[in-house]
């Protein structure tokens, strides 16, 4: 199924705008705002996983000194491997793990729809010239 029948067929389009060049228009506006909103809101999420990053970030780094500490104190003479770590400030810091966690599927899910939105409104574009070179003829 081609992007423009399955946005149809969910609804995002005027049932004739496939014939009525001023539907086709309509879904054109409401697709480009659509896409302004969810820039707009990745911009944000954006943001909100920086922020999770970077408070997941401070989590592990103090866990992995406090790991390092515990090494050198048993007579261990190497680091702990990264994914005891993880692991490790995962189990400590559940909140802040689960909070970047949801902020990175957040900006991927807005991400998807960005590219299904933007796909549509080429869909738009492609079938209002094509509407526009049949009126010519």
């Amino acid at each position: 199924m081609t992007t423009f029948a399955a946005a149809r067929d969910a609804g995002h389009l005027s049932p004739d705008s496939q014939v009525n060049p001023q539907h086709i228009a309509d879904d054109l506006d409401r697709f480009a705002q659509r896409l302004d909103e969810l820039e707009k809101e990745i911009e944000r999420a954006t943001m909100i996983l920086n922020d999770t990053e970077d408070a997941w970030l401070e989590v592990f780094d103090a866990v992995g000194e406090s790991l390092r500490t515990e090494y050198q104190e048993r007579g261990r003479k190497t680091d702990p491997a990264e994914h005891v770590i993880e692991s490790e400030a995962r189990r400590q810091n559940r909140l802040v793990w689960t909070n970047h966690r949801r902020a990175k599927r957040a900006v991927a899910l807005l991400e998807t729809q960005i590219r299904a939105v933007t796909a549509a409104l080429s869909a738009c574009q492609s079938r209002a010239k094509a509407t526009a070179a049949e009126s010519w003829r």
